[in-house]
């Protein structure tokens, strides 16, 4: 009786704060290992910056360990269209932790400005909705009460971004959410991206990349990575995001058109958990550059 008694409040203590980690992270934009393969959530002007029309999956395991942690899956399309001068996307992400859920929808649009021969300019539009769920009787037991568990609310939202770049380089500046919710503690963000690639030899090259995150009640986060591909088939490095995580990705490509990749990191700030996340992407097509 004692034990049972001991599990039913130790399982209510888990998830209260199970809970109280995601009403804080309920308000702020969801994070990605592998952000780098995915600037499309963040900055709509890079759908069809590559000149092709590709697919992305991702699963990401966060809080490992603990029961109702944060688990995130998105699937995301990108197409260069008419003659590679515009581009299109869509995205669909799922994020639940503890009692809430919440699925979001977005397409994004972007037109290319050829400005010299190697530099573009491109302009985005993105535009879509969330619905945030919480469902609080999953955390009842036999020593709760039973109370009004289900709320569920749907907010559409719209963003812009631009982005400037060259074959070795590029730099962006977006807002992906440009309306406010209270209710949904949906905040507007503002983000900066940046990326170069350096040849260190013929067959090794160091790709840095960077993003800065600013975000209404939430202090300024630095986000970088530093990846070291070899052949332009295997990749590794480090990412370090403040206040955060660390983490090492790795990654491989197979038959030229698929990108397999894993990154694991470690909540450094407070929390001491890990996370996990899997990383597949497809090109479909490869487009010449007209």
């Amino acid at each position: 009786m004692k034990t049972n008694i001991f599990t039913s409040l130790k399982n209510t203590f888990i998830g209260i704060l199970v809970l109280c980690f995601s009403l804080h992270l309920q308000g702020q934009d969801l994070q990605y290992g592998h952000a780098m393969f995915n600037m499309q959530v963040y900055n709509p002007s890079s759908v069809g910056g590559k000149n092709e029309i590709s697919a992305i999956a991702l699963q990401r395991l966060g809080m490992v360990g603990f029961e109702g942690g944060p688990t995130t899956s998105l699937l995301g399309l990108n197409a260069a269209v008419l003659n590679n001068k515009a581009g299109v996307g869509l995205t669909f992400v799922q994020d639940k932790i503890g009692a809430n859920k919440a699925t979001y929808l977005y397409a994004d649009f972007a037109y290319k400005l050829q400005l010299f021969q190697d530099g573009t300019l491109a302009f985005g539009l993105k535009g879509g909705f969330s619905q945030l769920r919480s469902d609080l009787s999953q955390l009842m037991t036999s020593t709760t009460e039973n109370i009004a568990s289900l709320q569920t609310a749907s907010r559409p939202n719209v963003g812009t971004g631009i982005q400037f770049s060259m074959p070795n380089f590029f730099v962006g500046v977006a807002c992906p959410k440009m309306l406010n919710y209270e209710d949904t503690q949906e905040n507007r963000a503002f983000y900066v991206n940046a990326g170069y690639q350096h040849q260190l030899t013929p067959l090794v090259e160091l790709r840095p990349r960077l993003l800065l995150r600013s975000e209404q009640g939430i202090p300024m986060q630095t986000e970088v990575s530093a990846l070291l591909y070899m052949d332009d088939k295997l990749w590794t490095g480090p990412t370090f995001r403040t206040g955060d995580a660390l983490g090492l990705l790795i990654g491989a490509r197979a038959l030229d058109a698929i990108n397999i990749g894993y990154c694991f990191e470690y909540g450094y700030a407070g929390t001491g958990t890990t996370s996990h996340e899997f990383m597949v992407s497809y090109v479909i097509v490869k487009k010449e550059k007209k």
